[in-house]
């Protein structure tokens, strides 16, 4: 089941990609895009992505450009235990040397909920035990990121990487921390 999901989210990603080059005109032409072209990103432009972001918060993002290098981001994560959501607003500054190479940094917070499907396991002597806990749990927190992001020049492609370190506290009064490296790519339209 999980390789027939996997095939058709990919088969859309690649189904999108291939629209977009093949709606890509030659600029001045008559039918050329007529869509915001603001430098969002520094020779590249693009006003939203959609792709999937592989760390510890791994899921399924989106991206909108609202102004002059300023982003929003959200990311829905699934993970064996929660679900969550977060909301990202992000800055970009390009870097001069490389067109379509644009660090970004912001800030931005996070809600999750559990599934109930918690797992321990400890040992005892030469033994190992499994627990369950049946308790759902809930969180919430805050989120920072600092990162790189390259637009791939003539494809709708875009890598990045970043650290996204939050604090969270959740219904048990624990406060969790974590660094949260990951990477990403993203399909730009």
């Amino acid at each position: 089941m999980k390789k027939q999901n996997f095939k058709l989210v990919l088969a859309c990603v690649l189904s999108m990609a291939a629209g977009q080059l093949l709606a890509q005109t030659k600029p001045g032409s008559a039918k050329a895009d007529t869509r915001n072209t603001t430098d969002y990103t520094e020779g590249n432009p693009y006003n939203n992505a959609i792709g999937l972001r592989a760390g510890e918060t791994s899921g399924l993002t989106f991206k909108h450009f609202f102004g002059m290098n300023q982003a929003g981001e959200g990311i829905f994560s699934v993970s064996p235990n929660a679900v969550g959501l977060t909301g990202l607003y992000e800055k970009y500054v390009p870097f001069v040397s490389i067109p379509g190479l644009n660090w970004y940094y912001g800030a931005g917070a996070h809600v999750t909920f559990g599934t109930g499907r918690l797992y321990y396991v400890y040992r005892e002597g030469n033994r190992f035990y499994n627990y369950r806990s049946n308790y759902p749990g809930f969180g919430a927190g805050l989120d920072g990121v600092v990162g790189a992001e390259y637009k791939i020049p003539r494809i709708p492609f875009a890598i990045s990487f970043d650290i996204k370190p939050f604090v969270e506290l959740n219904n048990a009064s624990v406060i969790f921390t974590a660094f949260d490296p990951s990477i990403g790519i993203k399909v730009t339209f």
